[in-house]
């Protein structure tokens, strides 16, 4: 890592994450990663915005086998019962903008 390109720290720049698996019973659907504002004690930092990030593995035909690729997605809002009930329709918006990419890009073929 090039140390004259590190931002300067400041504590602003600091977050605990929490990290929420989705399943049922054996099933795993996915997982929403929580980044909550901290100071520079670790306490709560009341007067910024949490991030939410969610996470699916999705399988990609290739010429060796299925291989298994996680796709990660922004949730953009500002609390985790939120994030739950948008973690399914923003999966399924990144799945496909990833879909029609790797199709534009003659990686995979159009699904049926």
């Amino acid at each position: 890592m090039n140390p004259s390109v590190l931002p300067i720290f400041t504590p602003d720049m600091l977050y605990i994450t929490q990290r929420f698996t989705i399943r049922k019973g054996d099933q795993f659907y996915g997982s929403i990663n929580c980044q909550f504002p901290v100071d520079e004690n670790g306490d709560p930092a009341m007067d910024r915005t949490p991030i939410f990030e969610g996470e699916v593995v999705i399988t990609l035909p290739t010429p060796q086998g299925p291989v298994p690729a996680p796709v990660t997605f922004a949730i953009d809002t500002v609390s985790l019962p939120l994030a739950c009930q948008m973690f399914f329709t923003e999966a399924e918006r990144k799945v496909k903008e990833l879909e029609s990419r790797l199709v534009r890009q003659q990686i995979l073929r159009p699904s049926k």
